[in-house]
Formats: structure tokens, C-alpha cells, sequence
């Protein structure tokens, strides 16, 4: 699920909820301004909200000042921004509001379906071995496209995470794409995964090189074994080492997290539950969690993420998880 779809979607809500605060106006405008993908899922949303008939089609966020049209103003804003007055979300109009929600976040999963040679569904894992002999497992709710040229084998991680076990050949490196990133390798094994805005790159063994897509600036990494990294909003990015054995823990049913932000964990755990989960607040999304989580009760999992925060999770009908500070 995108998480600027997600945030987009939040802010529809809250608005339903309260159209006349002027201050969320406000912060819905700022939130389209920081990023030109931000304005287009804003939009998006709207459009399909409008189409069911729950929003006027006036309705648009009161956009702060600035020197050009939001469409193209700068990107990279992580799924943070949302409503926090949580209880009345989830009153008058719901059914409505879950029906906007869905249909948010099934036509950007149906167009990365059109793009994707293989993909899987919630809570499925999948290994599919590619033709030079490299085998790959999906994680839950993830997709790749393959594009194998005679000098180089490319692959683009669509969403969701990949375990790659790579066939050596010196002639011919192997190359994942992801979220503006690129791993490139001989032959290794290694996890790519996005979540929350991020995308993440550990090594089981071997050596990967990790650098911006298409050798923009940006100085590139060499990880080891144990090695992992985190790329950010604004070209952030984080390091550290773990145990090679917790790399794609999640084959093993187990979640682990080294620092992740709550937006971050709360997606990968949503990959296992048969609906949606919001976060809702932006000073919650941003906040860092370590720990495992077991992928087999998502609900448990996420319960667990909301303890160690002090926040709350409600569920709001059958098919809707909603994290929030209050």
C-alpha cells in the first residue's frame, strides 16, 4: 500500500470529519506543498472521494504560499501528516469513508500489478527462481518487475520486501532497483524492502554496493555480511549491523525492526492483515521502534508497537486498524 495514499487518504477523512477548521486547511496545504507526489495522491483521493459523493467538489486544501504551483514544488515526504482526533473518524459516514479508503489503495496495488512479472498477496510468501538461476522470495503484499539485459541483470522491487540468493556471473552484475536506490552484486544473498517511506538493504552474506539510482550524487555503500542500511526522505541514511540470520526474518514469521519508524513497522505488519491500518499523527509515524514482532497475529503485533509508544489502536469495523497517540 503507498504511504502517500495513506497519508492522502487521512487527511480526507479528518477533513469529512471537521471541513470548516481552517488549521487542518492549513496542514493539509503545507503536506501537499512539501513534496509534488504528495499533491498528486492528494488529488487522486479527492477525486475518487468526490466520485462517491462524500466531499463537495470544492473542497481542496487551503494551500500555504509559494512561488509555483504545488505540482511542482519538491519531493520526498514520508507518510507522517494525519488527523489525530481519532473517535470521530470513525463515526457518521463510515461506510462510505472505508469505501474511499479501499478504493485508494486497490488502484495503485492494481497498476503495480500491471507492471509486475511476479507478485503475492496478504500474509503470502513466495520464492520464484529467475533465469539465470537466482532465486528470490517475495515477502507479503510485494511485487518485482524483471528486466534481464545481455550485460546486466535488473530487477525493480515494486513494493513490498525481496530476498535475493544470487547466481554468481562476473559478466553480468545483478542490479536491484528500488525507490530511487540500486544494489548491485556478483553473486550474494541479501534483503531490499520499503516501508514507511524508507527503503532498507541488509546482507546475509557477500558484498553488496548500494548507491542512487543511476549514479546520481551520493556517495555509495559497501555492506557486508550483517551489514544493513536505511535510505530516507531527503536522501537520509542510516546504518548498522544485526545477526545475518535476523536478515528477512519475516521468511521465519518474525518482524524485526533495528530503529524503524512506527509508520514503517505499522506497514510491513499491515502486509499480514486482511485490510487497512492507519497511522494516524505525524509525531507518532515519525517515532523509532526496535524489536521482533511475529508476523502470525498482526493485530497483537501492532498492539505491541502501540504499547511501546503510549498510543492506542482501535479497530473500526472488520477491515480497519487505526494507531494513534489518543
Amino acid at each position: 500500500m503507498d504511504a502517500r495514499a495513506r497519508a492522502a487518504m487521512t487527511w480526507l477523512i479528518a477533513l469529512k470529519d471537521d471541513p470548516d477548521d481552517t488549521q487542518l486547511q492549513r496542514r493539509i496545504g503545507v503536506w501537499c506543498a512539501e513534496a509534488p507526489a504528495n499533491a498528486r495522491a492528494y488529488a487522486q483521493a479527492l477525486d475518487l472521494w468526490n466520485l462517491l459523493g462524500e466531499l463537495p467538489a470544492t473542497a481542496s486544501p487551503d494551500m500555504e504560499s509559494r512561488d509555483e504551483p504545488v505540482e511542482d514544488t519538491v519531493p520526498a515526504a514520508e507518510v507522517a501528516a494525519r488527523r489525530g482526533r481519532t473517535g470521530r473518524v470513525v463515526a457518521g459516514g463510515f461506510a462510505l469513508a472505508l469505501a474511499a479508503c479501499v478504493a485508494i489503495f486497490v488502484l495503485p496495488g492494481f497498476l503495480v500489478w500491471l507492471a509486475a512479472d511476479h507478485m503475492t498477496g496478504t500474509a503470502e510468501l513466495r520464492t520464484v527462481r529467475l533465469e539465470d538461476g537466482t532465486a528470490v522470495t517475495l515477502g507479503a503484499d510485494s511485487a518485482l518487475d524483471v528486466a534481464f539485459e545481455p550485460g546486466r541483470r535488473r530487477v525493480r522491487l515494486l513494493s513490498g520486501a525481496a530476498f535475493f540468493d544470487v547466481t554468481r556471473d562476473e559478466t553480468r552484475p545483478f542490479v536491484v532497483e528500488a525507490d530511487g536506490s540500486e544494489t548491485t552484486v556478483l553473486g550474494t544473498s541479501f534483503e531490499v524492502g520499503m516501508a514507511g517511506g524508507e527503503t532498507g538493504v541488509a546482507v546475509a552474506s557477500g558484498l553488496v554496493r548500494v548507491a542512487p539510482e543511476g549514479g546520481a550524487q551520493g556517495t555509495p555503500l559497501e555492506l557486508s555480511p550483517g551489514d544493513w542500511s536505511r535510505f530516507g526522505g531527503g536522501g537520509a541514511v542510516e546504518r548498522g549491523r544485526t545477526s545475518p540470520e535476523f536478515v528477512a526474518s519475516w521468511r521465519k514469521g518474525l518482524l524485526s525492526a533495528n530503529e524503524e519508524s512506527v509508520a514503517g513497522i505499522a506497514e510491513e505488519i499491515g502486509r499480514y492483515y486482511p485490510g487497512i491500518v492507519l497511522v494516524v499523527g505525524p509525531d507518532l509515524a515519525r517515532q523509532r521502534v526496535s524489536g521482533v514482532y511475529s508476523t502470525e497475529d498482526p493485530v497483537r503485533a501492532l498492539r505491541a508497537v502501540a504499547d511501546a509508544h503510549g498510543a492506542v489502536l482501535r479497530q473500526a469495523g472488520p477491515w480497519l486498524l487505526i494507531l494513534s497517540s489518543i
